[in-house]
């Protein structure tokens, strides 16, 4: 079961007789994706959209068919239809490599649902992703709580709501975390679905995160085979199933939910996929200093701009050959370029040790099928 089947199951429930949920969250977190500068009307509700503008809405998006067929469920339900599309925001700079997207809707009685879009599945789309691994603050961030800061001020009387998928839930976490412990009574409950964590460990030390957890309104959810989740990721997460497997996990289309209470279904365990990036990731990064990790990066993005259509996961799957034409790439500066190379390599021993100790593993299980 997913969004779709309870939203079919649900759609003639209103906020009164079923209370906000994890799926509805997932939801709002969902609708972030949109391209909302198709409305010309600032404020509308979700029930008076036309087709032309459900259109709009979705048809430049990742998830195309999914996005239409969930906006046009929306509208026709009694549960949604009378949810108010209200602030939004937008910024993009190819320069800086910023993608920021934001969207506000009022639901129920002085409920206000603060939704940050996450990145497509396109390498073009993941630079300031990656400038996360060596900047305390990326542009992104800075714009998510200047929004926040925003829709607080605009709805004074209303409970907050904040949420988002991928990237969209570090931005949220990283607004939440850095408002004033004045504004904690306003935030309901902070979601963040599948998105990394953060380098500064003073944001998961601050105050403002130890009251959030302790009155449980701070939420980090992952399915069992995360690798977006787990980058960077210092924080205890809730873990659930998806319907699929691999990279296909972090779609959130894909998340098992138990339609009558709009819970996610818990998971068991990680799974080998996420445990190998995990592994991999953390035995490498963690002893780079930031500048070797900026300067690698920075070749990675040159690398990506030979190829911008070229899928995350296809990207990751792999990494080796993508090693390799990194290490044929002019860096400047001779000390520079050895730190580099030997990092390099250094990852391109670790993906190779996992990669046969799974391989072995898969070995034995065949053995013992076979007996």
């Amino acid at each position: 079961m997913n969004i779709f089947d309870y939203l079919e199951k649900n759609k003639n429930k209103t906020f009164r007789k079923l209370h906000f949920n994890e799926a509805d969250a997932l939801i709002f977190s969902a609708l972030a994706y949109f391209s909302y500068e198709a409305i010309k009307t600032p404020i509308t509700y979700i029930g008076l959209l036309t087709k032309k503008e459900m259109d709009q809405l979705t048809i430049n998006t990742t998830k195309a068919v999914e996005n239409f067929k969930l906006i046009s469920t929306m509208k026709n339900s009694k549960r949604y239809r009378k949810v108010l599309i209200t602030l939004r925001d937008e910024k993009f700079s190819k320069e800086i490599g910023t993608q920021f997207s934001a969207v506000c809707f009022r639901f129920g009685l002085r409920k206000v649902f603060i939704a940050y879009r996450g990145t497509d599945n396109t390498i073009l789309g993941w630079k300031e992703n990656l400038m996360m691994g060596y900047l305390k603050e990326v542009p992104a961030q800075t714009y998510a709580l200047e929004f926040f800061n925003k829709c607080k001020k605009r709805f004074k009387h209303s409970k907050l709501y904040l949420a988002g998928h991928s990237k969209g839930g570090n931005l949220a976490e990283f607004a939440a975390l850095k408002s004033e412990l004045k504004d904690l009574k306003k935030i309901e409950v902070v979601y963040n679905f599948d998105g990394p964590g953060f380098i500064d460990e003073d944001l998961l030390n601050s105050d403002v995160y130890k009251s959030l957890s302790e009155k449980n309104k701070l939420i980090k959810v992952i399915p069992e085979d995360s690798v977006v989740g787990k980058i960077l990721n210092n924080e205890p997460c809730r873990m659930i199933k998806s319907n699929d497997i691999n990279f296909e996990q972090h779609n959130l289309f894909n998340w098992q939910i138990d339609v009558e209470t709009g819970k996610f279904i818990n998971g068991e365990t990680q799974l080998s996929f996420s445990k190998m990036f995990e592994s991999i990731f953390n035995e490498w990064y963690y002893k780079v200093d930031k500048e070797t990790v900026k300067d690698i990066i920075d070749c990675l993005i040159a690398v990506l701009k030979i190829d911008v259509s070229t899928k995350l996961s296809d990207l990751v799957l792999s990494i080796p050959t993508l090693i390799i034409r990194f290490l044929k790439l002019k860096v400047e500066g001779k000390g520079k370029k050895k730190k580099v190379r030997k990092e390099l390599i250094r990852l391109y021993l670790l993906i190779n040790k996992y990669n046969k100790n799974e391989k072995s593993k898969q070995d034995i299980i065949l053995n013992d099928e076979e007996q």
